[in-house]
């Protein structure tokens, strides 16, 4: 729990052009250093600050499915340390929180990839993190256990004020993470509050087109081109900052909003029992290095392989509505969790250098929680870091893929 508010420490460095100016403003053209403390969500902790409003909070009860991700992890091969700790987080109690943020800074660094990551500060200097366990992996973030510090480059245009008011949905381009962390919070309170829908949401890349089905009747997105490999400083007058603390509920929140949709009937999704391999047609697909050899194998047993983010709304819900078996590495759980019915099992092959990280546990295993139950594990060996991600790659058994499909089928 955390004490209190969290104040920002800025400082410049550089060239005769300070990079803040009296006012504590960024400035365009130089280099910055931003220091701050562990972040916080609380609502106990924000609200403290003047210029955060706790517009709405209430804290979600915990049920069945709740139940079913405590019983399902003895299925999940990480230590008994690990395991008290997963439990721990899953048993935390759960906030809904809608934040409205009066001036805040949103930092967003643009990848040489294209993608981009957004640190949103309050007027005061709080930084709005769930935790601090990935701010390691990103190499213009150093610090301690205590204290970390932002060091980067703005270009000439890359300071921007508005005196209008947005919405915060962060820009995700990972199916994953734009569903649970990026939508889920999102659209949760579109349906609670009619005024968000009329809000403009901050964007800083250019997103997938499959995205544009998820936005269908909501907010607009307002782009600000980012520069590549440098900072971008967005300074509006308001931001509405929606939040759901568990990863669990963000899961039940999105799966909630798009049930239905699917005109799949039930007796269809019970007639088919076959393996469908997810598979991966963007950056991460090294993930799996034998990946063609397992999509051989599945075709081989009558199966399928996909590609879930290529698909519109309602073909997903068809597609995961199917009483098959799914093979996916980590984050395709996401997909069966979200959209996928009681009776389908999951055979997840997983990155067996994570099983031992604290980061990947706190930030990637609550993806797993919803369907663990119904999941069989298969950890990779040779696991080889992919250059410039925490990520890994690693090579997975044929002959035990093949052994727990065919128990499954």
């Amino acid at each position: 729990m955390f004490s209190g508010p969290i104040w920002a420490l800025l400082c410049c460095f550089g060239k005769k052009t300070p990079i803040f100016n009296k006012m504590g403003d960024f400035i365009a053209g130089g280099s910055f250093t931003k220091a701050f403390s562990s972040p916080s969500l609380y609502p106990e902790v924000v609200k403290s600050n003047p210029s955060v409003n706790v517009v709405f909070s209430d804290t979600l009860e915990k049920g069945v499915d709740f139940q079913n991700a405590l019983n399902g992890l003895s299925n999940i091969p990480i230590s008994p340390q690990f395991k008290c700790q997963v439990e721990e987080d899953l048993r935390l109690p759960v906030h809904r929180t809608l934040y409205k943020l009066n001036y805040p800074t949103i930092l967003v660094y643009t990848w040489p990839n294209g993608e981009t990551r957004h640190f949103v500060f309050t007027n005061e200097g709080t930084l709005l993190e769930k935790n601090d366990f990935w701010l390691k992996y990103f190499p213009f973030i150093k610090g301690d256990d205590k204290t970390f510090r932002i060091h980067g480059n703005i270009s000439e245009n890359g300071v921007i004020y508005s005196p209008e008011s947005f919405v915060w949905c962060p820009d995700m381009a990972n199916f994953t993470h734009f569903l649970i962390d990026s939508l889920s919070p999102y659209i949760d309170f579109c349906k609670k509050f009619e005024f968000i829908k009329k809000l403009p949401i901050p964007q800083f890349s250019i997103m997938p087109d499959w995205q544009d089905e998820y936005f269908a009747g909501l907010s607009e997105r307002k782009l600000f081109k980012s520069s590549i490999g440098s900072f971008l400083v967005f300074k509006p007058k308001e931001l509405y900052f929606p939040f759901i603390s568990g990863t669990l509920e963000r899961i039940l929140a999105i799966q909630s909003n798009l049930r239905g949709l699917s005109s799949l009937s039930n007796t269809q999704a019970n007639c088919v029992r076959c393996p469908i391999f997810l598979i991966r047609r963007d950056a991460r697909r090294s993930r799996i290095r034998n990946e063609s050899e397992i999509a051989d194998l599945v075709m081989k047993m009558g199966g399928f392989c996909i590609d879930p983010s290529k698909l519109g709304i309602r073909k997903t819900l068809e597609l995961f509505s199917l009483n098959a078996v799914f093979l996916c590495e980590g984050s395709g759980n996401t997909n069966v969790s979200v959209f996928g019915n009681q009776k389908a099992r999951v055979i997840c092959l997983l990155d067996s250098a994570a099983t031992s990280d604290p980061a990947f546990l706190h930030g990637g295993w609550p993806y797993f929680h919803a369907a663990s139950a119904r999941t069989d594990f298969v950890c990779g060996s040779d696991s080889v870091q992919l250059p410039g991600s925490p990520l890994n790659s690693c090579i997975y058994s044929s002959e035990l893929i093949e052994d727990k499909i065919t128990k499954q089928l």
